[in-house]
């Protein structure tokens, strides 16, 4: 496995990161990108590329505009997000395409125009029927075990911890 981010806090042990400029509209910053995905390719013979991201996704299409074409595997993680006719056009998705949600499958479907074969829909790996709020003396008992002081609220966060992903806004909150 290897893993090309442009998020510097990704590591896995026995995985090779390569870290990206930051992922923008820059053309130097693109072509720059492209150039280090081409010799990562090519070094590992990488054989398919999976991409979480549009605008990794793009670089995968520009990409294969000047290389030979490698398949992409593109995972939405958005029920939708801001289109307008320059994303639209610079939209490139995968030959398979992994919807994370009933929206997400939605949003492939009828704004991206997405053909429905190349879509699988992931359904949420929680199962909600399982989840319940503790009660006050199940929580005092964690907290007590956790040495967590009683008067402090304690949240979960399912997923990771990076700034991307919204903790500190959860936390000041």
């Amino acid at each position: 496995v290897v893993i090309a981010t442009a998020q510097d806090d990704l590591h896995i042990e026995g995985v090779k990161t390569f870290l990206l400029r930051p992922i923008n509209v820059n053309p130097i910053i693109i072509l720059f990108n492209i150039s280090f995905l081409h010799s990562i390719i090519k070094e590992y013979s990488i054989d398919i590329i999976h991409t979480n991201h549009r605008m990794s996704s793009f670089l995968v299409g520009v990409y294969n505009f000047f290389y030979p074409h490698i398949p992409m595997v593109w995972t939405s993680h958005s029920g939708a997000f801001p289109m307008n006719f320059i994303k639209k056009i610079m939209g490139y998705y995968g030959e398979k395409n992994i919807a994370i949600s009933s929206d997400s499958e939605r949003f492939m479907l009828d704004v991206l125009k997405i053909s429905e074969k190349s879509i699988m829909k992931v359904y949420n790996g929680v199962d909600d029927k399982n989840l319940f709020k503790l009660s006050d003396f199940e929580s005092l008992n964690l907290k007590k075990k956790w040495n967590i002081p009683l008067n402090k609220i304690t949240f979960v966060v399912h997923g990771r911890i990076a700034h991307a992903k919204g903790i500190d806004f959860l936390i000041d909150t």
